[in-house]
């Protein structure tokens, strides 16, 4: 079994980067749909039910969803554009 960590950091090197430039192309329209994939990693890595709060799982594993970090970049990009 992979430790959570090296699962973690994996997630972070392959899928996140992933993720983001394709919403990057999106933009915020579909943001919801990185939140639930995030979340159902993980809880899967925690092992619990997909009905346990998403409060517990990102504070568990000491994570904020990948949309803020998004949301962030978006707003930079719009105030560089906008110079």
């Amino acid at each position: 079994m992979i430790p959570v960590d090296v699962t973690l950091d994996l997630f972070d090197s392959s899928f996140a980067p992933v993720m983001m430039y394709a919403f990057k192309v999106w933009g915020l329209k579909k943001l919801d749909v990185l939140g639930k994939l995030q979340l159902k990693f993980l809880k899967f890595i925690l092992k619990v039910k997909m009905t346990v709060c998403s409060s517990m799982a990102y504070g568990e594993l000491d994570r904020y969803p990948l949309s803020v970090s998004q949301k962030k970049n978006h707003w930079i990009l719009v105030e560089v554009a906008g110079r």
